[in-house]
């Protein structure tokens, strides 16, 4: 007796399943080793800190702005201390100052 096409679909469906829910648990152990994993705390940058590194690149505010996916406006209130950045500015502030080698692959030529 030949099987019926609708049957080897269904076994087909059942394998892809299959192969998607080992893949669910690979990428989940993936994301619960790298729980582990020790990172570095987020230091946050005086306004006058941002202000020097700023200087120190050689970059005007609106460059710095583009840099950072930021306003010229921003960058202005974080160097006043009026208004303080969010961790991920500060740890792209960290990044640029331990290794400011990086921001020729921002910059275009």
């Amino acid at each position: 007796m030949k099987p019926r096409k609708d049957f080897r679909l269904g076994e087909e469906l059942v394998k892809a399943m299959e192969e998607v829910v080992e893949m669910e648990r690979g990428r989940r152990a993936a994301e619960h080793s790298a729980d582990n994993t020790p990172v570095k705390s987020i230091t946050p940058f005086s306004p006058q800190k941002m202000k020097r590194l700023r200087k120190e690149l050689k970059f005007s505010t609106k460059v710095m702005a583009n840099i950072l996916g930021a306003s010229p406006k921003s960058i202005q209130v974080w160097e006043s201390g009026k208004i303080h950045p969010n961790n991920i500015v500060y740890r792209l502030y960290e990044i640029l100052d331990r290794h400011p080698e990086y921001i020729n692959e921002l910059i275009e030529e």
